[in-house]
Parts: C-alpha cells; structure tokens; sequence
C-alpha cells in the first residue's frame, strides 16, 4: 500500500503553536525555538497577478516553504501529533 501526500499543502496546514512545543519537545534550546519563532512570526505576503500586485496580507500559519529548517520541524510536528 502506498500512501502519497502533497507536502506543499502539508506545509501550509502546519500550527505554528504545535511547532513551538514540539521543537521545545526535543530539546531545542529556549534561544533557538526564539529565533526560529522570529522567522516565522510576523510574515507577510502579495500576489501577483498580471503584472498587478495585491496589498499585503498577514500570513499566520504554516511554515516557510524554501526554508532549509521547514523540513526537519515538519518531520517532527508529524512525529507527536
């Protein structure tokens, strides 16, 4: 049996509070959980469209797609939860 699963939308459904607790979980360091928070916390968005860019929007879950970090807390967010 095979399952296949969209890791880009997995990405998106990621809860930043579980990902905050589980890094804590394995022992990361109260300063780095901080600095990764910092990365996370506070981002911002547009879209493009026909050379049209829309007004910013916040972005408030999920991890960041095309962070080298991205895969290793989505791997251990998907451990405990």
């Amino acid at each position: 049996m095979f399952i296949f699963r969209d890791l880009k939308k997995a990405f998106d459904k990621v809860p930043r509070p579980a990902m905050w607790a589980v890094l804590a979980r394995f022992g990361c360091p109260p300063d780095v959980v901080t600095l990764v928070r910092g990365l996370h916390d506070g981002m911002v968005g547009r879209v493009c469209h026909q050379s049209s860019l829309s007004s910013l929007f916040s972005i408030n879950g999920g991890l960041k797609q095309g962070c080298v970090l991205a895969p290793t807390c989505f791997s251990y967010t998907q451990q405990l939860c």
